[in-house]
């Protein structure tokens, strides 16, 4: 609940997009607004496994089309479980499992 909490707490609400998050995201690019991330789990899960993490406009799109593509092959519990045992934990540690090690 944690992880949800900070990271994407509309996650069991949308369908692997967020789109007020991703349009507060923009606002902040443009200095309108508060800058800050607007990338789901889903889309920070498909960034990490399946992507670069390079900023351009191609990527991001890419991005959100695999992230709805994923919310419709996989379960939420499913994509999390994804996401927990795919992020970085700290100095080459990736996933939940080996970080408890």
């Amino acid at each position: 609940e944690a992880i949800l909490s900070i990271e994407d707490d509309q996650f069991y609400r949308h369908s692997g997009i967020d789109i007020p998050g991703i349009l507060k995201s923009i606002c902040g690019e443009f200095g309108v607004c508060q800058k800050r991330g607007g990338s789901t789990i889903t889309q920070q899960f498909v960034k990490n496994a399946f992507l670069s993490s390079e900023r351009t406009y191609t990527r991001k799109l890419k991005e959100l089309i695999l992230a709805v593509k994923l919310e419709h092959a996989f379960t939420k519990d499913q994509i999390l479980e994804m996401y927990l045992n795919r992020i970085p934990y700290g100095s080459n540690v990736y996933g939940v499992e080996l970080a408890a090690r």
